[in-house]
C-alpha cells in the first residue's frame, strides 16, 4: 500500500493486512470466492413466543414495535425477522418475561 506518512513496520503490516481483507471481502461479495465461515441463526418460533406471553397478535406486535401484518407473516413463515427484531425475538425465546417487563409501557407522570 502506498502512503505518504512514515509508518512503523507494525503499522505497515496492519495496513497491508487490512487492504488484503478488503480485497478478499470484495471477491466474496462478487461470488468469486467462498467465505471462510457462514453463520446461520435458527428462526425463532414467533407464534410460540407470543403464546408464552399470552398476547394477541395486535398486542404482541404493538409491544415489539411491528405491524400486525409483519407479525402474521413471521408466524406463517412467509417472512423472516431480521436485524434487531431477530435479536429481540431470540432473547424473548430464552426469557419471554424479561422482554415483556422491559417493553412494558411506563406510566406517564401526571402534572401536579
Amino acid at each position: 500500500m502506498k502512503t505518504t506518512a512514515k509508518l512503523t513496520p507494525r503499522q505497515a503490516a496492519f495496513l497491508d493486512e487490512l487492504e488484503a481483507s478488503v480485497h478478499e471481502a470484495g471477491s466474496i461479495h462478487r461470488g468469486e470466492k467462498a467465505p471462510a465461515r457462514h453463520f446461520v441463526f435458527p428462526e425463532p418460533d414467533v407464534k410460540k413466543i407470543r403464546a408464552c406471553l399470552g398476547k394477541s397478535q395486535p398486542a404482541f406486535a404493538a409491544m415489539i414495535g411491528v405491524s400486525t401484518g409483519t407479525l402474521r407473516g413471521w408466524e406463517q413463515r412467509r417472512r423472516r425477522p431480521t436485524g434487531p427484531a431477530m435479536a429481540l425475538l431470540r432473547v424473548a425465546e430464552c426469557n419471554p418475561l424479561v422482554v415483556e417487563s422491559a417493553l412494558r409501557p411506563s406510566p406517564v407522570p401526571q402534572p401536579t
